[in-house]
């Protein structure tokens, strides 16, 4: 009776047992941009499958910019591992893509800081608490700051000794 109660269930909510859900994101290729948006429990098994649909996409492109909204999870089971795992082996977006990740807590902020460190080398990832600051945020150009060569600066000069102190 409880299986027949929890089959019935799921098909009114839209969930078909034994299937995992779709993930649900946008592709806006007018603005060359993708939407998705996670929400109670977000494992890795999500992200991969969220990876493997965009990746099946025909009109998405690895170096379209990304808005990742996280507000709506309750509780992220991503270990260190899988987080590695996931930014090297599932990320179906380029390096050089613009990210932007949606936070309302502080473990949304670590999760989505954690991706941060481990596929942003040239800072295209941010962090923000609104939809509009991401949107600003993937709008606004990267300014990069010249490496300068390393220039050597002079030590102080000793302070001058006294004509008594030399005898």
């Amino acid at each position: 009776m409880h299986q027949i109660f929890t089959s019935l269930k799921g098909l009114i909510s839209g969930h078909v047992p034994g299937r995992e859900p779709a993930p649900d994101y946008k592709i806006d290729p007018e603005n060359t941009r993708v939407y998705v948006r996670f929400a109670g429990k977000l494992a890795a098994a999500d992200s991969e499958r969220y990876a493997n649909a965009l990746r099946k996409e025909p009109s998405f492109e690895p170096g379209w910019s990304e808005i990742v909204d996280l507000r709506a999870v309750e509780q992220i089971d991503i270990s260190p591992d899988q987080s590695i795992a996931l930014a090297d082996t599932f990320d179906p977006f380029s390096l050089s893509s613009r990210r932007a990740f949606v936070v309302a807590n502080d473990q949304q902020r670590h999760a989505a800081r954690m991706q941060q460190v481990l596929r942003s080398p040239s800072k295209t990832i941010g962090i923000f608490e609104t939809l509009n600051e991401a949107e600003q945020g993937i709008r606004t150009p990267i300014h990069r700051t010249a490496l300068a060569s390393a220039q050597v600066l002079p030590f102080p000069s000793p302070p001058p000794t006294s004509p008594r102190s030399r005898s």
